[in-house]
């Protein structure tokens, strides 16, 4: 976000000193309007525009509208244009303590504009501002329409920006304000955002949307508290430039913003929500992009998805991205990229945690980072993982071993070999060798011991490897079952029977494994 911060103070004295000595025309408060017969009065604090009042340009015939603090002001625009009538001037201006109500009885979308050379917004609020109707645009490279300091209620109303070449936000709420959006249309020709969030943004209703179709700036950036629910419609379109997504608060300063989507319907050709840091929570809605992008691009940030439904329709490689030093936890909703063969897809997973749940989501790791894959399990799931954090579990003839075997010449016993990884057995199969084939050879299943000495196995599934010492041995007259390692000693029981009867003792050595 490109925005120019304004020096707010020295336009609004700017202002008052314009319109006090100008023409002897002094601070338009709707006292003033009123007995000028700009207005009429409907009851104590309801003023109707009376018609229309272009300002710049037209000999005076327009009023810079100011709401001064105390007031409790409903104003009507009747159908009527409204413009600016002093350049460094607000059409409208609330100030700190001032309340405004904006309507347009007529329903013909009452236009508010600013007259040209004017250097600042269409409208600025300071105190408390509800818009429930009306048209407020501006085509001016250096004017946004809407900018909040205080609390701003917008109901209804089309805004828009319809500069190519602006470089400001249609609306823009500053630090600590209050921003409630719930219905209207808001719009921009230019390549800067429609809406600029640095303090709290709630949307429960509305349409955002752009005609541009290359740019660098979001649809709507965040830099403090953004709520997506409800109604709320956000729809990119050919930019390649996500939809929503939280930017720096200040010039190369930290990502701290934090953006919840609970509901609506948010939809890009390309990627939708992207964030360098801060957070992203989303507990519904749903999420869509129709051509090759993500629906969610975590870079850095922390991500945490509880419901909703997260579709990229034709992306090739998932519907979630994941890099840097991201957090990932997707406990339930549902993910999908139906052109891919995975849902989320991780480039740093030596730096990033992700925790997908099953039936969530298919994830995947970048093929050239070393040491980490994405495994099949025997039940049918996948998992993400390390190689080094595999566990292997060896059988003879059903019996486990550990990193002992040993094996009688001649004789065949049955040999399995399963890897494990997060309590889940995996379908890979896993590579047995023996490094001396002339003393232990395997063969169907089987390992054989063919003559007398030392070598030994080695278990190998990508990254991880085991070694299991193998000692092969000449056939015992009384036991020739391979030994496994599962304990490294032997006790001897000496059964003495002393036959009395027989004059003598005969003694019964067994061998006990």
């Amino acid at each position: 976000m490109k925005k120019r911060i304004l020096m707010v103070t020295l336009f609004s004295l700017a202002c008052f000193v314009t319109l006090s000595f100008t023409n002897n025309v002094k601070a338009a408060f709707f006292s003033d309007l009123e007995s000028w017969g700009v207005v009429t009065k409907d009851g104590e604090n309801n003023y109707k525009l009376k018609e229309e009042h272009v300002g710049l340009g037209s000999e005076g015939k327009g009023q810079d509208i100011i709401v001064k603090s105390g007031e409790n002001i409903i104003f009507d625009l009747n159908g009527k244009k409204l413009t600016n009538y002093t350049a460094g001037c607000e059409v409208i201006k609330v100030e700190q303590g001032g309340s405004l109500t904006i309507k347009d009885s007529s329903g013909k979308n009452a236009e508010v504009s600013l007259g040209e050379g004017s250097t600042y917004c269409v409208i600025s609020n300071r105190g408390t501002l509800t818009i429930e109707g009306g048209k407020y645009t501006t085509n001016l490279d250096n004017n946004g329409v809407v900018e909040n300091f205080g609390t701003l209620n917008i109901k209804g109303g089309e805004f828009s920006l319809t500069s190519t070449s602006s470089n400001h936000s249609t609306i823009f709420n500053e630090k600590d304000s209050i921003l409630n959006i719930t219905g209207g249309t808001f719009t921009t020709k230019s390549d800067h955002s429609v809406i600029s969030n640095k303090g709290n943004l709630t949307m429960t209703g509305g349409s955002v949307s752009a005609s541009r179709t290359s740019s660098t700036n979001y649809l709507v950036d965040n830099m403090g508290i953004l709520k997506i629910g409800g109604e709320t419609s956000i729809k990119n379109g050919d930019s390649s430039a996500a939809a929503i997504g939280n930017i720096p608060m200040e010039a190369n300063g930290p990502v701290t913003g934090t953006i919840e989507i609970s509901g609506g319907k948010l939809e890009s050709k390309y990627n939708l929500v992207t964030t360098n840091g801060g957070k992203v929570i989303i507990t519904g809605g749903d999420l869509k992009t129709t051509e090759d992008g993500y629906a969610v691009v975590n870079n850095g940030g922390d991500l945490e998805v509880s419901n909703g439904n997260i579709t990229a329709e034709k992306s090739s490689s998932g519907a979630i991205y994941v890099s840097g030093e991201a957090k990932v936890n997707v406990t339930g909703g549902t993910i999908s990229a139906p052109e891919s063969n995975y849902d989320v897809y991780i480039v740093n997973p030596d730096k990033a945690k992700v925790e997908v749940a099953e039936n969530s989501g298919r994830v995947a790791i970048k093929n050239d980072v070393k040491g980490y894959a994405v495994f099949k399990t025997a039940d049918g799931k996948e998992i993400n993982g390390k190689y080094s954090d595999i566990k292997f579990i060896v059988k003879i003839n059903d019996e486990e071993v550990k990193d002992y075997l040993e094996l009688v010449i001649g004789e065949k016993s049955d040999i399995s070999a399963k890897a494990y990884l997060k309590g889940y057995e995996l379908v890979e199969q896993i590579k047995l060798t023996s490094k001396d084939s002339k003393i232990a050879t395997f063969e169907d299943g089987k390992i054989k011991g063919v003559e007398k000495g030392e070598t030994t196995l080695t278990l190998q599934l990508g990254d991880k490897t085991q070694d299991i010492k193998v000692t092969v041995v000449e056939a015992k007259a009384k036991d020739n079952t391979p030994k496994t390692g599962m304990t490294d000693y032997t006790i001897y029981i000496s059964l003495v029977v002393a036959l009395v009867a027989l004059g003598g003792i005969y003694t019964v050595k067994k061998l006990v494994k």
